[in-house]
């Protein structure tokens, strides 16, 4: 198999015992349809802290900084900048706007279903 093609596709075991090729997108859809409202907040909790994680570990580095250097240019300590980028504390609001700060950055936020293609699907099902 090739390397691409593992990538697009994973193999489980499905619950009626067979080996079945899905989509991960399908079978991460299946897996929280099954969760309870507390695990649906808790998965989305973590999402949340993984990508303020990435978004302030990417914006870092792409700026060449070092988490020193943003500890110094925000008066976040860099223990806390580690922590952030590693998705262990989520920052509040006034931290968040120090970083941006520091970074040269702003925040936007998207609601699900918040863009261009999610309007246009709606668009489409109103009609």
């Amino acid at each position: 198999m090739k390397e691409s093609s593992m990538c697009s596709s994973t193999l489980f075991r499905g619950e009626d015992s067979g080996v079945k090729t899905k989509s991960f997108e399908a079978y991460a859809r299946r897996r929280r349809d099954r969760m309870t409202s507390e695990e649906r907040a808790v998965l989305d909790s973590l999402n949340a802290a993984y990508g303020m994680a990435y978004a302030v570990h990417s914006a870092r580095m792409k700026r060449g900084m070092t988490q020193a250097e943003l500890s110094r240019r925000s008066g976040v300590t860099q223990a806390d900048i580690s922590r952030i980028e590693r998705a262990l504390i989520v920052p509040k609001l006034p931290t968040i706007a120090r970083l941006l700060e520091a970074l040269d950055a702003r925040l936007v936020i998207e609601l699900d279903g918040d863009t261009e293609a999610g309007r246009s699907k709606q668009k489409h099902r109103k009609r």
